[in-house]
């Protein structure tokens, strides 16, 4: 039988899945500093989250990833000052997101495999 510790750990993965979704809803998905809010959420509930050497769900990584990846490919469009700053703080909320993620997690191999796939189609030029 699992501890409550690790019941636990799966409730707040759980959680923490949901609320990344929520950066896909229509009334979110134009708005940067919303999405960046709930992404401090989310960071917030990464720092709680006690990981053993259970499974991990990773699916919530790969929609920060998404998302970081479309806001980075935003940086090639023309865009005015303020959206670019609305940009920046998305960037670095999901940077900040993933970074204490990691740091709960044992072995991030995966999860870098993961990022690396995900990114690795960002047109540079």
């Amino acid at each position: 039988p699992q501890t409550c510790s690790a019941l636990c750990s799966n409730d707040m993965q759980l959680i923490l899945a949901s609320v990344i979704r929520h950066l896909d809803h229509k009334n979110v998905l134009h708005d940067p500093h919303l999405k960046a809010s709930i992404i401090q959420v989310a960071t917030s509930l990464a720092v709680q989250i006690r990981i053993g050497r259970g499974l991990v769900e990773f699916g919530f990584v790969d929609d920060l990833c998404r998302h970081l990846r479309k806001s980075l490919q935003a940086f090639g469009e023309f865009v005015g000052e303020q959206e670019l700053n609305s940009n920046i703080l998305l960037q670095i909320s999901i940077e900040e997101c993933l970074l204490k993620f990691f740091k709960r997690v044992s072995d991030v191999r995966p999860l870098l495999d993961l990022m690396a796939i995900t990114l690795e189609n960002l047109p540079f030029g």
